[in-house]
């Protein structure tokens, strides 16, 4: 239940989750928690758990050739509340892909999440992935 941990827990989640197709579904819902929000890099909207993996398996169904998340560094705070223990994870993360019968993609960006200990895991209640294009390409209009 400390900064270690958190990270740890985050990374069983997601490290090589998206290893072609080889997904780790199971420990990604077990750090979501069941009234988490998340926002993914590809949308433009936040969704809930179940919207998370309809988004999830839409991309698992042969969209892609190959792709790969990795995680390029997390640092994590964790804060005593009244409630027992939370958490704050930042880090970066570089998406990479080949679509099928397209071209290839890269997708640097950031990711957070806030987390809550529940006792015997951490669980995101907030998980947002932010492409790092978008913030610098977007960033003001014209």
């Amino acid at each position: 239940m400390d900064q270690k941990t958190l990270i740890q827990a985050f990374r069983a989640a997601f490290s090589g989750q998206l290893e072609t197709k080889a997904s780790n579904r199971d420990a990604i819902a077990a750090f979501l928690h069941d009234e988490a929000t998340i926002i993914v890099d590809d949308l433009p909207y936040p969704l809930d758990k179940s919207g998370f993996f309809d988004h999830h398996d839409f991309h698992e169904a042969g969209l892609w050739d190959k792709r790969t998340l990795s995680i390029i560094d997390l640092t994590a705070d964790v804060y005593d509340t009244a409630d027992g223990k939370a958490g704050l994870l930042f880090g970066r993360y570089n998406f990479r892909g080949k679509p099928a019968d397209a071209g290839f993609r890269q997708r640097p960006g950031h990711v957070s999440a806030t987390c809550v200990w529940d006792g015997e895991i951490w669980r995101a209640l907030n998980l947002h992935f932010s492409p790092l294009f978008a913030q610098v390409l977007d960033a003001s209009p014209g």
